[in-house]
């Protein structure tokens, strides 16, 4: 559905910021319930979490290109850098400054 495409499309702008799912569902003139629906139908996922998958692989990129944990989190809107690190951890199974110590393996 183009509000879903929209949706998407204001996240992807919004990554390097706090993007909350009521300014998504504003954006696109839904209410943030209704938005859940429509979106985890087309997505498969809800807004929150697609919001979390993007912004946890731009990290990815960011560590990849020597950003330090910090940075990467300050960068994509994460208002500190322990929920950060938590989020990444849950995601891929190893903290952030591992991976990037790794370099990104």
């Amino acid at each position: 559905p183009v509000s879903v495409r929209r949706a998407v499309e204001y996240i992807e702008g919004h990554l390097y910021s706090r993007c909350r799912v009521s300014e998504v569902a504003e954006a696109v003139g839904y209410d943030p319930q209704y938005l859940a629906v429509v979106f985890r139908e087309a997505v498969g996922q809800s807004p929150l979490a697609y919001i979390r998958q993007r912004k946890l692989t731009e990290a990815r990129e960011l560590l990849r290109g020597g950003c330090s944990v910090a940075e990467a989190a300050q960068s994509l809107g994460y208002c500190n850098a322990s929920y950060f690190i938590r989020e990444f951890r849950a995601q891929y199974g190893v903290s952030p400054g591992k991976y990037r110590r790794q370099g990104g393996l």
